[in-house]
């Protein structure tokens, strides 16, 4: 399972995302998209308006905000 979070700093949802994801011992590659504009561009190509998104083995699995709800599935 690859797990990528794409974030920007200060970032209240992006920081919990990410947290969650420490606690829970999950792997994944955090992305800042104020320094990657690849990154943002492929954001927003795929219809993302805010940060955090997270995207889970590519952008078939992928959402955006702080979702508890569906960082549980990864467990």
């Amino acid at each position: 399972m690859k797990i990528t979070v794409y974030s920007k700093p200060n970032c209240g949802g992006c920081d919990f995302t990410k947290n969650w994801l420490d606690e829970n011992n999950l792997e994944y590659t955090a992305i800042d998209v104020t320094e990657d504009e690849q990154a943002l561009a492929d954001v927003k190509l795929h219809g993302f308006m805010s940060v955090p998104v997270v995207t889970v083995d590519g952008w078939d699995n992928a959402w955006a905000d702080f979702r508890p709800d569906r960082l549980e599935e990864l467990l």
